[in-house]
């Protein structure tokens, strides 16, 4: 191996190793773990791994509309050709130690969207 195909070689082995590092857990639920990922953005993971996680997308700081002692509540959405399609949320009060997530079309509506109950949170 030459040396600049070594170099090549460790380069490749370093960036595969930084991409597959684990998202820093920011609250820890009983059922699901709330995480920031590598791009800034939060995912709603469950511990046993049996389903994949949601992410809401940080764009701008607006969405971020608590984070102290007392909680934490993000909202986000998704866009298609410029149109909001869906809306996330995420709350956490941290002295019940309970929360909610919910994930839903806009033609849905929050009635039929994906909900999760959030028990046991601590930051």
């Amino acid at each position: 191996m030459t040396r600049k195909s070594l170099s090549l070689f460790i380069l490749m082995m370093t960036l595969t190793g930084a991409a597959s590092a684990a998202n820093e857990v920011v609250v820890s639920c009983r059922d699901y773990n709330i995480t920031l990922t590598d791009f800034g953005d939060i995912a709603v993971e469950a511990t046993q791994k049996n389903e994949s996680p949601t992410v809401i997308a940080i764009q701008h700081e607006n969405q971020l509309l608590k984070n102290d002692g007392n909680g934490l509540h993000i909202i986000g959405s998704k866009k298609r050709l410029g149109m909001i399609t869906a809306k996330q949320s995420l709350e956490v009060n941290y002295k019940t130690g309970r929360g909610i997530f919910s994930d839903y079309t806009v033609m849905q509506g929050p009635a039929n969207g994906k909900k999760i109950l959030l028990e046991a949170c601590r930051r």
